[in-house]
């Protein structure tokens, strides 16, 4: 019966931080940290992670392959 209890109590702190609050906490800082996207760059290429601003990592996939909107972009 004692670990029923612990782990409710546990589970319960954890859902106290809630996504909104995590937004409330970076909206605070006035910092916005940066993205982080996988995806595959290539076709039947491997998933590649790369981070940054939406921006940054559109052009480090376009780097990577200048014919990306043709072969895999909306």
């Amino acid at each position: 019966m004692k670990f029923s209890i612990y782990a409710l109590v546990v589970g319960a702190a954890f859902a106290a931080a809630t996504p909104l609050d995590m937004i409330d906490e970076i909206e605070a800082s006035g910092e916005i940290p940066p993205l982080l996207w996988t995806g595959q760059i290539e076709i039947g290429g491997d998933n590649v992670t790369l981070t940054g601003s939406a921006e940054e990592i559109y052009n480090q996939i376009v780097a990577i392959n200048p014919n990306y909107d043709d072969e895999l972009g909306v």
